[in-house]
């Protein structure tokens, strides 16, 4: 990639915004952003209505038209929930005060989105809708807000949305009152909605409705795939970036969503046939009684549902999208150390002489029951691949993180290249960075490489990494192939396993995890991830099972 001063530009790279608010014209009324060395920054724009009180429970509708200039230089309102737009483990690269956190609201309406473009003008960029992670219930698309770099270096344009999460959008009230037939995917349809506002006004910001990546870390990924299985997302998108969670697809059939609901109905005291208190009470009550810590109600608890309706008719038997044809090309990647942005405590303690016994004590917990027969096996699989020297506490961090369903990009990769009609490329995240808590430790931990992909860069040391994964992302986002000049990426096939490592050297190579998945999954007995919080079934208080 050329330097900015080789462009013949000037600092502003491919910014060739010159207004300082400039004004454009979308199907609904005009909207002012604010000029950041020549990218234009528009934040809040409205792509449904109101969604609370008769709305609640409801598919999206479009947003009014507003005369005048609506004001877009404020964050837009975030979904109500227990937490806020960022987490300390998806960081900010470095630069909280690009995010606008400041004046930020929490509000039931929330449905807006996002814009970063280098110009307002008719060039038709590749365009990147970005789909936040933390489960189905909290955080936001404002992270992207950060990343005037990486519009300004690779010519893109960047879309970040903000849609309903947990009850508002995923509590399934279909068989229980037909009014709310769309209720278990209503978060996914304003996902739907914000993508067809893209196809319809992208191009007045500078960008290409034929070129549009969806990319989601987390539950974003989840998000993802989700949508690559929903017929109604069709045709909106070109590419997709799955990182870091591998959830099977309709995972949440009618019958467990509406025990999840009953549940959840049982605590908030409302009768199951009597509906109408769920629409009167306020958002913020909802949602601090529906997180009640006595209610033991979880992140994923939440989800699309396959309906029968919006997606599928039952529980998904794997990762793979079920529509034939589907085409899409796929990234997916997921890192070493997923595991070390939760847990990161349970390993201060392993010692090369105790490693066995606490994987013995401690892998019941997350997943893996290890038992004198299976654990040996595990630990020389890892040590034999240890080539980067991690100590023993590293690696027993990696052991309990590779097979959980955030590191298990691999198997996700193998239903892919069995089924799916499209490409899918794998990579594996292996930069150990500073652990968020603890700073003096290193780890290639959850969705570590998330800012760097946005080219928001915290610690100096990963300058040349954020900008090596951010030119093969765009090279991605533009051809649907990841490879460079200088770096060849090749789609994962059954037979290699070709895998993209992200390090402080990138490099291909043939499976590097299969010894050591092999391993672990003889430890199961299964081709599949487990869970790091719940055991291997995925039970909540209900009692249901999730896990296929």
């Amino acid at each position: 990639m050329a330097n900015v001063s080789e462009k013949g530009a000037d600092s502003r790279g491919y910014g060739t915004v010159k207004e300082d608010f400039p004004i454009v014209k979308t199907a609904y009324g005009r909207v002012v952003g604010e000029n950041r060395e020549g990218i234009a920054v528009f934040r809040g724009i409205p792509y449904g209505g109101r969604v609370d009180r008769e709305r609640r429970f409801q598919a999206p509708q479009e947003p009014g038209a507003w005369e005048g200039v609506l004001d877009c230089t404020k964050n837009g309102p975030i979904c109500v929930q227990m937490a806020g737009s960022t987490s300390d483990f998806y960081g900010t690269g470095g630069h909280p005060e690009k995010l606008g956190l400041r004046y930020e609201t929490q509000d039931e309406n929330c449905l807006n989105l996002n814009i970063l473009t280098p110009g307002t003008d008719k060039k038709r960029r590749p365009v990147l809708f970005y789909i936040h992670g933390g489960g189905y219930s909290i955080l936001s698309g404002t992270i992207l807000t950060g990343a005037d770099a990486l519009a300004r270096e690779q010519d893109i344009v960047l879309v970040s949305v903000n849609h309903r999460l947990h009850a508002f959008g995923y509590l399934y009230l279909g068989d229980l009152d037909e009014r709310f037939r769309d209720s278990g995917a209503s978060g996914h349809l304003d996902l739907i909605l914000a993508l067809k506002w893209v196809r319809n006004n992208i191009e007045a910001f500078g960008g290409d409705p034929d070129c549009v990546t969806i990319m989601g870390e987390s539950g974003g990924s989840d998000k993802v795939q989700s949508l690559l299985h929903m017929p109604e997302a069709q045709g909106l998108f070109h590419r997709a970036i799955s990182i870091s969670s591998f959830l099977p697809v309709g995972r949440l059939s009618r019958e467990v969503a509406t025990g999840y609901t009953l549940y959840i109905l049982k605590h908030l005291g409302i009768s199951p046939d009597h509906l109408d208190p769920l629409l009167e009470m306020p958002a913020r009550e909802m949602t601090r009684r529906i997180y009640d810590p006595k209610a033991h109600v979880f992140s994923i608890t939440f989800g699309p549902v396959s309906d029968g309706i919006h997606m599928g008719s039952g529980i998904g038997a794997g990762y793979v999208p079920a529509l034939e044809g589907n085409t899409v090309p796929v990234i997916a990647g997921s890192s070493e150390d997923e595991m070390a942005n939760f847990k990161v405590e349970q390993c201060f303690d392993v010692t090369w002489e105790n490693l066995r016994e606490k994987l013995l004590e401690r892998g019941e917990g997350f997943g893996l029951p290890f038992t004198e027969k299976n654990v040996d096996d595990v630990i020389a699989a890892f040590r034999n691949h240890n080539d980067k020297q991690d100590s023993a506490s590293h690696l027993f961090m990696k052991i309990l993180s590779v097979k959980c369903h955030m590191g298990a990009a691999t198997y996700f990769a193998e239903d892919f290249a069995r089924e799916h009609k499209g490409p899918v490329y794998l990579y594996l995240n292996r930069y150990d960075a500073p652990n968020s808590a603890y700073p003096a430790r290193r780890f290639a931990g959850h969705c570590m490489e998330l800012a760097p992909s946005f080219r928001m860069v915290a610690y100096p040391h990963m300058e040349e990494y954020s900008r090596q994964i951010a030119e093969l992302f765009c090279a991605f986002m533009r051809t649907g192939d990841p490879s460079t000049a200088s770096l060849r990426w090749p789609a994962f096939e059954m037979e290699r396993k070709e895998t993209m490592l992200f390090d402080r050297t990138f490099e291909v190579r043939s499976d590097p995890l299969g010894e050591e998945l092999e391993a672990l999954d003889r430890v199961t007995g299964k081709r599949e991830p487990v869970d790091p919080w719940f055991g291997e079934h995925y039970h909540w208080p209900i009692g249901d099972k999730i896990w296929g």
